[in-house]
Protein backbone atom coordinates (compact mmCIF):
# COMPACT_ATOMS: atom_id res chain seq x y z
CA UNK A 1 0.00 0.00 0.00
CA UNK A 2 2.84 2.39 0.85
CA UNK A 3 4.38 1.82 -2.60
CA UNK A 4 1.04 2.36 -4.31
CA UNK A 5 0.61 5.78 -2.64
CA UNK A 6 4.21 6.69 -3.54
CA UNK A 7 3.67 5.78 -7.20
CA UNK A 8 0.43 7.81 -7.35
CA UNK A 9 2.17 10.84 -5.79
CA UNK A 10 5.10 10.49 -8.19
CA UNK A 11 2.68 10.37 -11.14
CA UNK A 12 0.82 13.49 -9.95
CA UNK A 13 4.05 15.46 -9.38
CA UNK A 14 5.30 14.44 -12.82
CA UNK A 15 1.98 15.46 -14.42
CA UNK A 16 2.04 18.90 -12.75
CA UNK A 17 5.69 19.56 -13.65
CA UNK A 18 5.02 18.87 -17.35
CA UNK A 19 1.84 20.94 -17.53
CA UNK A 20 1.08 22.79 -20.77
CA UNK A 21 0.11 26.00 -19.02
CA UNK A 22 1.62 28.57 -16.71
CA UNK A 23 0.56 31.75 -14.97
CA UNK A 24 2.24 35.14 -14.99
CA UNK A 25 1.60 38.05 -12.60
CA UNK A 26 2.68 41.63 -13.32
CA UNK A 27 2.11 44.54 -10.96
CA UNK A 28 3.39 48.07 -10.71
CA UNK A 29 2.60 51.68 -11.52
CA UNK A 30 1.08 53.43 -14.51
CA UNK A 31 1.53 56.95 -15.89
CA UNK A 32 -1.17 58.27 -18.23
CA UNK A 33 -1.44 61.20 -20.59
CA UNK A 34 -4.89 61.97 -22.01
CA UNK A 35 -6.14 63.88 -25.06
CA UNK A 36 -9.82 64.84 -25.21
CA UNK A 37 -11.34 63.96 -28.59
CA UNK A 38 -14.28 66.34 -28.43
CA UNK A 39 -17.54 64.62 -27.57
CA UNK A 40 -16.27 61.28 -28.89
CA UNK A 41 -14.00 60.32 -25.98
CA UNK A 42 -10.38 60.32 -24.89
CA UNK A 43 -7.10 59.01 -26.27
CA UNK A 44 -5.02 57.60 -23.42
CA UNK A 45 -1.27 57.08 -23.83
CA UNK A 46 0.31 55.15 -20.99
CA UNK A 47 3.55 53.72 -19.63
CA UNK A 48 3.84 51.10 -16.93
CA UNK A 49 6.74 49.84 -14.81
CA UNK A 50 6.69 47.01 -12.35
CA UNK A 51 7.78 43.57 -11.25
CA UNK A 52 6.60 40.15 -12.37
CA UNK A 53 6.74 36.49 -11.39
CA UNK A 54 5.51 33.30 -13.02
CA UNK A 55 4.45 29.85 -11.86
CA UNK A 56 7.70 28.40 -13.23
CA UNK A 57 9.82 30.21 -10.63
CA UNK A 58 10.98 33.12 -12.77
CA UNK A 59 10.76 36.76 -11.71
CA UNK A 60 12.02 40.14 -12.80
CA UNK A 61 11.08 43.61 -13.93
CA UNK A 62 9.01 44.87 -16.83
CA UNK A 63 7.74 47.92 -18.62
CA UNK A 64 4.97 48.55 -21.14
CA UNK A 65 3.89 51.34 -23.44
CA UNK A 66 0.66 51.76 -25.34
CA UNK A 67 -2.51 53.67 -26.03
CA UNK A 68 -6.25 53.22 -25.88
CA UNK A 69 -9.53 54.90 -26.75
CA UNK A 70 -12.09 55.57 -24.05
CA UNK A 71 -15.64 56.19 -25.30
CA UNK A 72 -17.34 59.11 -23.52
CA UNK A 73 -20.88 57.76 -23.69
CA UNK A 74 -20.43 54.57 -21.61
CA UNK A 75 -16.86 54.99 -20.33
CA UNK A 76 -15.96 51.79 -22.20
CA UNK A 77 -12.51 51.06 -23.63
CA UNK A 78 -13.04 50.63 -27.37
CA UNK A 79 -9.44 49.68 -28.13
CA UNK A 80 -6.13 49.29 -26.24
CA UNK A 81 -2.88 48.20 -27.87
CA UNK A 82 0.42 47.98 -25.99
CA UNK A 83 3.87 46.39 -26.06
CA UNK A 84 5.94 45.21 -23.09
CA UNK A 85 9.54 44.28 -22.39
CA UNK A 86 10.35 41.93 -19.51
CA UNK A 87 13.73 40.94 -18.04
CA UNK A 88 14.20 38.06 -15.61
CA UNK A 89 16.59 37.27 -12.76
CA UNK A 90 19.12 35.85 -15.28
CA UNK A 91 18.88 38.97 -17.51
CA UNK A 92 17.02 37.11 -20.27
CA UNK A 93 14.33 39.15 -22.00
CA UNK A 94 11.00 38.60 -23.71
CA UNK A 95 8.55 40.95 -25.40
CA UNK A 96 4.75 40.84 -25.58
CA UNK A 97 1.95 42.51 -27.50
CA UNK A 98 -1.31 43.04 -25.65
CA UNK A 99 -4.79 44.23 -26.46
CA UNK A 100 -8.10 44.80 -24.72
CA UNK A 101 -11.44 46.04 -25.94
CA UNK A 102 -15.02 46.45 -24.75
CA UNK A 103 -14.39 46.79 -21.01
CA UNK A 104 -14.33 49.36 -18.26
CA UNK A 105 -11.18 51.45 -17.84
CA UNK A 106 -10.60 50.38 -14.20
CA UNK A 107 -10.67 46.62 -14.89
CA UNK A 108 -10.92 44.23 -17.79
CA UNK A 109 -9.87 41.11 -19.66
CA UNK A 110 -7.64 40.94 -22.73
CA UNK A 111 -4.95 38.97 -24.55
CA UNK A 112 -1.19 39.13 -24.32
CA UNK A 113 1.05 37.37 -26.90
CA UNK A 114 4.78 36.63 -26.73
CA UNK A 115 6.25 38.24 -29.88
CA UNK A 116 10.00 37.77 -29.31
CA UNK A 117 12.29 36.27 -26.69
CA UNK A 118 15.77 35.29 -25.61
CA UNK A 119 17.05 32.07 -24.05
CA UNK A 120 14.52 29.89 -22.26
CA UNK A 121 11.61 32.10 -23.35
CA UNK A 122 12.05 31.39 -27.09
CA UNK A 123 9.68 28.42 -26.81
CA UNK A 124 6.90 30.85 -25.82
CA UNK A 125 7.01 32.95 -29.00
CA UNK A 126 3.43 33.13 -30.37
CA UNK A 127 1.95 31.78 -27.11
CA UNK A 128 -1.22 33.73 -26.34
CA UNK A 129 -2.23 34.46 -22.76
CA UNK A 130 -5.54 35.63 -21.36
CA UNK A 131 -5.18 38.31 -18.70
CA UNK A 132 -7.30 40.14 -16.18
CA UNK A 133 -6.21 43.56 -14.95
CA UNK A 134 -7.40 45.96 -12.28
CA UNK A 135 -6.25 49.40 -11.16
CA UNK A 136 -6.14 51.26 -7.87
CA UNK A 137 -5.31 54.92 -8.53
CA UNK A 138 -1.87 54.83 -10.23
CA UNK A 139 -1.11 51.14 -9.54
CA UNK A 140 -2.17 47.99 -11.41
CA UNK A 141 -2.22 44.22 -10.97
CA UNK A 142 -2.47 41.86 -13.95
CA UNK A 143 -2.82 38.06 -13.87
CA UNK A 144 -2.08 36.08 -17.04
CA UNK A 145 -2.96 32.45 -17.82
CA UNK A 146 -0.92 31.07 -20.73
CA UNK A 147 -1.52 27.84 -22.65
CA UNK A 148 1.36 26.23 -24.55
CA UNK A 149 0.13 24.47 -27.68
Amino acid sequence: MKYFVFIILLFLINKVSYSNSFSFDFRGYIEQEKMILGKKGELINFKTKGTWSDSLGNYGRGRCQGSGLLENKNKIITDILYFCEFEDQEYEKFWTRGSRTGSQQQAGIGTNTYIDAEGKYKEYIEVECIYAISYIKDSFHAKNKCEIK
